[in-house]
């Protein structure tokens, strides 16, 4: 900045009208940009209104002295509320009636479909258990089966240290599921997956018989999976009834918003029909203005006939003045 300019901010004490008004101003808009920018809900609304433009309308209305410009400016504002009201109300319908004949038909479909796959790994494993004198049933790790519980889970770890990192890769057979291992490197873990209808997953250690009661235990939790989901599929129903029951819901404030409409198509007639009154009014006082300015003078016709005259030098004979 060049030559010796100076800046004074200016800063009231708190309670003070004009030197307050600024920030006053500066914190609402604030408040509105951050309601708008908040992703909560797609239809967004800000109930602060900026004071100063209240101020001006009020002045506005008390200016032309007519009461329904103050109504109509109310009115307008509360129109405006409903109708955003109604816009939430109304994408809110389309989310039940979307969630209605899509996500509550596909995720009911899904749950039923891990239920009945559970039930039939339950069936799998009965017809598949065949306890040896370990306590286990036979388990086929690469070609070899094993039905002694430490020789089988020590065979497992090592089948597993030999896999270079990778996907889930069939290493063998139990209780009539397929087996799968996954060797991951991030940590040096091994994950084992048994795959039926559904599939069932846990982590080995590095105790061979404890590994293969780690995999019986996830075998076993097997009903309580399909506990939870029969009470998530319960929940559904009950989503999709309320749903169903929230549709039929109308929006509450219907006959108000109709009414208040109503009002301000009258009160917009009513001001227009005054605004071309004044305008026609204002019309007429210009054509009379017009007509006095190009409307020839009497008095001013004489005197030209009259300078006519003397200067043809026909000054004793009356001359015949039309008008």
């Amino acid at each position: 900045m060049r030559g010796n300019s100076h800046v004074r901010f200016l800063g009231g004490e708190s309670g003070s009208n004009a030197t307050d008004l600024p920030d006053q101003t500066i914190e609402n808009k604030q408040k509105f940009i951050s309601q708008i920018m908040s992703s909560k809900s797609p239809v967004r609304s800000c109930d602060d209104v900026d004071e100063s433009v209240l101020s001006y309308a009020e002045i506005k209305a008390l200016c032309a002295g007519n009461p329904l410009i103050k109504e109509r400016m109310d009115l307008d504002i509360e129109v405006a509320r409903l109708k955003l009201l109604k816009s939430s109300y109304q994408n809110q319908r389309y989310r039940l009636e979307d969630n209605l004949l899509k996500y509550f038909p596909q995720k009911i479909k899904i749950i039923k479909n891990s239920i009945e796959g559970y039930e039939n790994d339950i069936k799998r494993i009965e017809n598949n258990t065949h306890l040896q004198d370990e306590g286990i049933s036979p388990m086929i790790v690469g070609n070899v089966t094993y039905t002694n519980r430490s020789e089988a889970g020590t065979a497992l770890i090592e089948a597993a240290k030999k896999l270079k990192p990778a996907d889930f890769i069939k290493i063998g057979e139990y209780r009539g599921f397929e087996m799968q291992i996954k060797y991951n490197l991030f940590d040096g873990s091994f994950e084992t997956k048994l795959k039926g209808n559904m599939s069932y997953g846990t982590n080995l250690g590095s105790d061979g018989a404890g590994n293969i009661t780690r995999i019986n235990n996830t075998l076993e939790e097997i009903p309580e999976l399909i506990k939870l989901a029969q009470a998530e599929l319960e929940n559904l129903y009950i989503q999709a009834k309320n749903a169903e029951d929230e549709l039929k819901n109308p929006f509450k404030y219907e006959k108000e918003l109709n009414e208040k409409i109503q009002r301000l198509a009258f009160l917009d007639a009513q001001l227009n029909l005054d605004n071309n009154n004044s305008n026609n009014l204002e019309n007429n006082n210009e054509v009379k203005e017009e007509c006095a300015k190009t409307k020839p003078s009497i008095l001013q016709t004489l005197k030209e006939k009259k300078q006519v005259v003397e200067k043809n030098g026909n000054i004793g004979k009356q001359p015949d003045i039309i008008i």
